[in-house]
């Protein structure tokens, strides 16, 4: 999760990270408080699939994405915005 994390912003997209040891409903409340508009979900099955899952903070939809697509995945949806 790290190296994906530092990989995001590197490419210029901003991220940031919530405690791991909170809840995933903790985290994407924390994630709407801050007004993030996508939450990047990587579990345990994402990590065995080479996956990611997308949410859509705003439209409350969420994709599975492959985790080499998620830079270019961000970046297209970013300039949509």
């Amino acid at each position: 999760c790290y190296q994906t994390l530092e990989k995001l912003q590197s490419e210029g997209i901003p991220t940031q990270a919530t405690p791991f040891k909170d809840s995933l409903k903790a985290q994407l409340r924390t994630a709407n408080r801050l007004h993030v508009r996508f939450a990047v979900i990587v579990g345990q099955k994402e990590m065995n699939d080479k996956t990611v899952i997308v949410r859509d903070m705003k439209e409350s939809v969420q994709e599975i994405v492959p985790h080499a697509e998620l830079i270019n995945y961000l970046k297209n949806k970013l300039k949509k915005d």
